[in-house]
């Protein structure tokens, strides 16, 4: 039977203590899953065909607890893109305030 994601959440995954690490390996501490979605995919081999070595993902994590008291993290993957790739965005306006008027100067002594 094929892993469903909690359609609520949509696709997404977790990382668990690793129960089977030996101390003083470099296995690691936490291991899982996560699902990604077709369009990720697509994108995923679209940048390995422009010739990236590497595909990249966004990773984010929750840190969680079971019902049981375990902690684990849950995890989602989305587009390193930005969503609007390849438009330009317009200028944002700039909302600094203007500067402070200059102080009064009052030369007189005051005795």
């Amino acid at each position: 039977m094929a892993y469903q994601s909690n359609e609520k959440e949509g696709p997404s995954g977790g990382l668990w203590i690793n129960k089977d690490k030996v101390a003083g390996t470099k296995q690691p501490d936490k291991t899982g899953h996560v699902e990604l979605t077709r369009e990720l995919v697509k994108e995923l081999v679209a940048q390995l065909n422009e010739g990236n070595e590497y595909a990249r993902i966004r990773l984010a994590g929750w840190d969680k607890v079971s019902g049981g008291g375990s902690n684990w993290m849950g995890v989602k993957a989305s587009s390193i893109t930005p969503p609007n790739k390849g438009q330009r965005n317009a200028p944002q306006p700039t909302t600094q305030s203007p500067p402070p008027p200059e102080p009064e100067v009052n030369d007189k002594i005051p005795f």
